[in-house]
């Protein structure tokens, strides 16, 4: 699906009453380029002299590829009078390069594999376009990894926010825990959505290292 050139946009933009919603734009390939520009905007709603109405809420929009690039501009920007804005998701398997594109509105990043999947749920997530997210974000067997390396020139920063983690066949686990930077994962930053195994969900709400362990009781004899 190659946006190049074209301009897709949706929401109602007649000048009658108050704008229309945008609409959903959902785009699944192996790769995904996009040069051109994306919209889902909510339509700006009718002006006279007398009245302006309010504008329509943004739409959303969703990419989920292998591989995705974009050097255009996408946006689920909202019509006037403060409505509100969509939605932008961007998920990827192996690579997301977004090389001098444009985002009016914030965007929210996915990846996964087959060992399982990180979803970011922050709507004011990311405006550093620079990150080089194949490196940044790691997902093997029971381990999500995210260098947030706030040091370099390139800062991954943006990355350490709230996500939902999936971790896919973690085997020999009888009795599970969550560890973060390998030590037991407090409470106020980790909480379980599924602990019945093979296939973990759970929430975090900061970054740099998780899997799953089995945790571990003292013994006791009775001899």
């Amino acid at each position: 699906a190659d946006g190049g050139g074209g301009t897709f946009s949706t929401g109602d933009n007649t000048r009658v009453g108050s704008g229309g919603s945008g609409g959903s734009i959902w785009l699944i390939a192996t790769n995904i380029s996009v040069s051109g520009n994306i919209t889902a905007l909510g339509g700006p709603g009718a002006t006279s002299t007398w009245t302006t109405s309010y504008g329509g809420a943004g739409g959303r929009i969703k990419f989920y590829a292998n591989n995705i690039s974009i050097s255009g501009n996408i946006s689920t920007l909202g019509g006037r009078l403060g409505a509100q804005n969509g939605t932008i998701v961007l998920e990827f398997v192996e690579n997301l390069t977004m090389n001098n594109s444009k985002f009016p509105t914030p965007f929210l990043i996915a990846k996964n594999n087959s060992f399982g999947r990180i979803a970011f749920i922050e709507t004011n997530l990311l405006r550093n376009l620079s990150i080089n997210y194949p490196i940044a974000i790691s997902i093997s067997n029971n381990s999500v990894i995210i260098n947030t390396n706030t040091n370099s020139s390139t800062s991954n920063s943006d990355l350490n926010k709230s996500a939902i983690i999936w971790l896919n066949g973690v085997s020999g686990i009888t009795a599970p825990n969550i560890s973060k930077d390998n030590r037991l994962c407090p409470a106020a930053i980790c909480s379980w959505n599924d602990a019945v195994g093979p296939d973990y969900s759970f929430n975090v709400t900061q970054f740099s290292s998780y899997y799953i362990f089995n945790t571990s009781y003292p013994g006791i004899n009775f001899s």
